[in-house]
């Protein structure tokens, strides 16, 4: 959104992660909070999809509509494992709660929300 070029992204490409849209999050914890036969419980909550770096540097990007002249990682920044993917079937099964947005529309939504409020954010 900001146009940013060359376009900098910390760490590498092929890290993945379970990323999960806040709107799908916040409906977990409403399902833990109704679900009154259930007390003291946990739950992994997550997409249960892997989301590369890459893949959400493109995402972003084409959301965008930038097209920098150069894209760079960062492989100095810190990093952690190469991937992490969360077994949600328990929150399925008990909760009966599955994500209903994709890491690729809830990237869009952000997209779209960043645009929409960052001179909110700017001041």
């Amino acid at each position: 959104v900001n146009a940013e070029d060359p376009f900098v992204i910390w760490g590498d490409p092929s890290v993945g992660r379970d990323i999960l849209y806040a709107d799908d999050f916040g409906k977990a914890v409403v399902c833990m909070l109704e679900a009154t036969e259930v007390r003291f419980d946990v739950f992994n909550i997550g997409s249960g999809r892997i989301t590369t770096v890459q893949q959400v540097a493109d995402l972003t990007l084409g959301f965008s509509g930038h097209r920098p002249s150069r894209i760079m990682y960062d492989d100095a920044s810190p990093s952690t494992i190469t991937y992490r993917l969360l077994d949600c079937a328990k929150a399925l099964n008990v909760l009966g709660w599955a994500p209903q947005i994709s890491s690729e529309d809830g990237i869009r939504r952000t997209v779209e929300w960043w645009r929409t409020n960052r001179e909110s954010w700017q001041r």
